[in-house]
């Protein structure tokens, strides 16, 4: 599976985007920017972007 990812970034906080090969959204989260390194350090391998 792959998977495009765009970050957008705020003052305050960040909006993550994924989408597979065939354009289909598999993910969209905000988070606070003081939030990024635990969101990102917590993911597993392999793991699968909808529970992110």
């Amino acid at each position: 599976m792959s998977l495009s990812l765009c970050i957008d970034l705020a003052t305050y906080s960040l909006s993550i985007y994924g989408e597979d090969h065939q354009d289909k959204q598999l993910l969209h989260k905000t988070i606070a920017r003081s939030k990024v390194f635990e969101t990102f350090a917590n993911i597993p391998a392999g793991h699968h972007p909808h529970t992110l």
